[in-house]
């Protein structure tokens, strides 16, 4: 155990940091944000179903998010603000 704590402190040491990082342990990860309650949204919705979002996180946030729940959508703009989603496949 000894010796992992030398390595880490010169693997610091050669990284420079000058002890300014502190490595934290079981540090629990936060909930999804919007961008992960888009993807629940879209993985939920059926074939012509839509929904609007606010233009950010926007259009490539739409597209991106549904391609890795491995649907496809097309977006139109609804205002200056908003933007509306289809699911396609």
């Amino acid at each position: 155990m000894e010796s992992e704590k030398n390595r880490v402190e010169s693997q610091s040491e050669a990284l420079g940091d000058n002890g300014q990082f502190k490595i934290e342990h079981n540090v629990p990860i936060p909930q999804t944000r919007v961008l992960g309650g888009l993807c629940k949204v879209l993985s939920r919705m059926q074939i012509g179903d839509s929904i609007v979002i606010p233009t950010r996180p926007g259009r490539t946030s739409a597209h991106v998010l549904a391609a890795r729940a491995g649907i496809k959508v097309i977006t139109r703009k609804e205002n200056d603000t908003e933007i509306r989603v289809w699911r396609t496949k």
